[in-house]
């Protein structure tokens, strides 16, 4: 049966296959829908996928939990929009770890303003199945901390102001992702992390695309620091816009150079120096209009000496935990330490030594370090 009005409590659904728009809207006192199991073989072996179709749910404030079957195939535009309420959105009816949303869904669209204003959502797992979240789809999500997506997410395009005015302090880009839109991120005055996976496809940095983000970590040598991946082939207006980044590195190696920056790409943006490994990458450039741009050159040398968080170091004090060493307390065979730093690697990998591996107790257990580190073998110094 399909209940429409504001005064239905709970709603039971069978085999149907959509729910059309503005079905549920303004249902103030809805607070609990369940869609039945659906089974092909009592249907003619036929699937019925699940359409929710647009407003279906607006305004439904007393609506704190929604479960959708495997089958939902479509989140129409504004569908669960400004459910204020809405505290736990399952996609698949299986919650495993407290993690909501897996891999079963069949949902390939969350379009635009889907959930928009479901103000009381903290967390959105993203189902591998779904390949595009639409404009504004979690815009003003004022509790939401946390997103997340699988392994083999299918997700190409971030579109324009998808996460704005959200709580996340932190985001993964899949490696799937080939575009970013404008202000995806806009408003999102906690977000200090915005990472892209290892093997991104990540093609278009669009118009404000990463505008108003604000990094957390400074260098060495002072900088918030932006990397632009090797796959990016377009970089639109004011990507950086209102950011805090200092300084851009492009990883960019390939000859002839696939990368299209647009002259205004820096405008309004606190970016000071950009680095290049190929004077064919600097070239592409414009001087950014309004931007005063006091270094442009080449990769800084790797650091020669890089070990990662934890390695134990053998002072005069005992082993200390190379994140702890204390110029001003600790030394090495009667030397003083000159100084300590804490650097990010551009290197993708690094290397591992195995006990042993490189004489009878040398090293004396699992050693990681960067690759220009040197170590003294076979009578000389040679890069790990």
């Amino acid at each position: 049966k399909v209940y429409i009005g504001n005064t239905v409590r709970n709603g039971v659904f069978p085999s149907i296959n959509a729910l059309g728009s503005k079905c549920f809207e303004n249902a103030t006192s809805l607070n609990s829908v369940i869609f039945e199991d659906y089974d092909p073989a009592a249907n003619n072996n036929t699937f019925r996928y699940i359409s929710v179709d647009a407003f279906a749910f607006r305004y439904t404030s007393a609506l704190t939990t929604l479960t959708f079957p495997k089958r939902l195939w479509t989140l129409e535009g504004s569908a669960l929009k400004s459910a204020t309420g809405l505290t736990s959105l399952i996609f698949d009816g299986i919650s495993e770890g407290g993690v909501i949303g897996t891999n079963a869904s069949m949902l390939s669209t969350i379009y635009s303003s889907a959930l928009e204003g479901c103000s009381s959502l903290t967390s959105i797992a993203i189902p591998k199945s779904v390949t595009e979240i639409g404009v504004r789809a979690f815009k003003n999500c004022t509790a939401l901390s946390q997103v997340t997506f699988p392994d083999g997410s299918g997700v190409t395009i971030i579109k324009g102001y998808a996460f704005e005015n959200t709580v996340l302090t932190s985001f993964e880009i899949p490696a799937s992702v080939t575009e970013l839109e404008s202000n995806a991120w806009k408003g999102c005055d906690d977000l200090v992390s915005l990472t892209f996976h290892e093997d991104t496809a990540i093609s278009i940095l669009g118009t404000r695309s990463l505008a108003g983000f604000n990094i957390s970590e400074v260098d060495a040598d002072g900088h918030r620091t932006f990397i632009v991946p090797a796959s990016v082939t377009e970089i639109g207006t004011s990507f950086l816009s209102g950011s805090n980044v200092t300084r851009v590195i492009f990883e960019h190696q390939s000859t002839p150079l696939n990368l299209t920056i647009h002259p205004n790409a820096f405008d309004n943006s606190n970016v000071t120096t950009i680095n290049g490994e190929t004077q064919e990458v600097l070239s592409a450039i414009s001087l950014p209009s309004g931007v005063s741009i006091t270094k442009v050159e080449r990769f800084p040398p790797a650091p020669p000496i890089c070990f990662p968080k934890g390695t134990p170091v053998s002072t005069d004090q005992g082993i200390i935990a190379i994140e702890k060493l204390n110029a001003d307390k600790h030394t090495i065979r009667g030397k003083e330490i000159v100084a300590i730093t804490q650097s990010r690697p551009l290197q993708k990998n690094i290397v591992c030594f195995e006990k042993d591996s490189l004489n009878k107790n040398v090293p004396s257990q699992q050693t990681l370090c960067s690759m220009e580190h040197k170590v003294f073998y076979k009578g000389e110094m040679m890069k790990a």
